[in-house]
């Protein structure tokens, strides 16, 4: 199967996000017959059903395997094109996303092209203790780019010839795929351009279970990355400093959040040093286990 554009999404049981997702891919001002959207489920209690009032072109697909790397380079696989999409289930693309990323591809030599990631919480006016915190910290794409040399896959846009010279993404890795990645076309001497125009919205986490769940996710990748690569600071003495309580996090908190009440920032600064210790728990667990396994987001 062919096409201009393939827009790769992994899903993971979460069907009635992933159908707005679609939607919004429906709304894009890019024409409807040059792409085409490639859905991976990966392992869903029920494999989603796809709308069949939706006109763009869909493919579903199942990757048995664990990971949405895994599900992604399936993507990757099932269509040949010039430029693959990469997004999440939970996200709702801008509707000149694929227009302003495609136009910056066309006319730039970057490799790849990303663009903002913008933090909603389930009601704008009042977010609670959790959306505060993802809303603060969530998504830094920029600075992801200038000092990490990566952009994550919830808005990458990437060139076919790129993934000829890189190659996919590792599938070894549950978390932290794209930041491997990122570096892979770094070493390369390559760059991932940004164009704010393209740009996507990703609902905040709301809930304790949900932010640790993406803590504990996001810790273990780190691990992985430390035992198998030696890459990272997660020696004991380096790990030590997640028992203080997180400072610098907590001033960034009240100085950019000027018109929240200081109870509820007291509360999410509780939050962030209750974070810190289970990022302590989640690396000394994981020092005395045998296994590198970890749990599915």
């Amino acid at each position: 199967m062919k096409a201009k554009v393939c827009v790769v999404i992994p899903h993971y049981n979460d069907e009635e996000r992933l159908s707005k997702c679609l939607n919004a891919l429906e709304q894009q001002n890019f024409a409807k017959d040059d792409f085409i959207v490639v859905v991976v489920d990966n392992g869903s209690t029920r494999v989603p059903k796809i709308s069949k009032t939706l006109t763009i072109k869909t493919l579903l697909l199942v990757e048995p395997k664990p990971g949405s790397y895994s599900a992604r380079n399936k993507g990757l696989a099932a269509v040949e094109c010039e430029i693959y999409a990469f997004t999440d289930s939970d996200c709702v693309p801008c509707e000149n996303w694929l227009s302003s990323a495609v136009k910056f591809l066309e006319q730039n030599k970057q490799a790849a092209v990303c663009g903002p990631i913008s933090l909603f919480p389930r009601n704008i006016h009042s977010p609670n203790v959790i959306e505060l915190v993802e809303l603060t910290f969530g998504f830094p794409q920029l600075r992801y780019l200038q000092n990490n040399k990566f952009a994550p896959t919830a808005n990458l846009i990437v060139k076919s010839t790129t993934f000829e010279i890189i190659g996919p993404f590792n599938e070894s890795l549950l978390s932290g795929g794209d930041a491997d990645w990122g570096h892979r076309l770094y070493c390369k001497e390559m760059e991932i351009g940004y164009e704010p125009k393209a740009a996507v919205l990703h609902p905040a986490r709301h809930s304790l279970k949900q932010y640790l769940t993406k803590t504990r996710r996001v810790t273990h990748g780190k691990w992985k990355k430390y035992k198998d690569y030696n890459i990272g600071n997660l020696s004991f003495l380096k790990t030590c400093k997640y028992l203080i309580p997180p400072k610098q996090d907590i001033k960034t908190l009240f100085l950019n959040n000027n018109e929240t009440p200081v109870h509820k920032k007291v509360l999410a600064s509780f939050f962030l040093y209750l974070n810190s210790l289970y990022i302590f728990y989640v690396i000394t667990k994981a020092r005395l286990s045998k296994s590198t396994d970890m749990e599915r987001e």
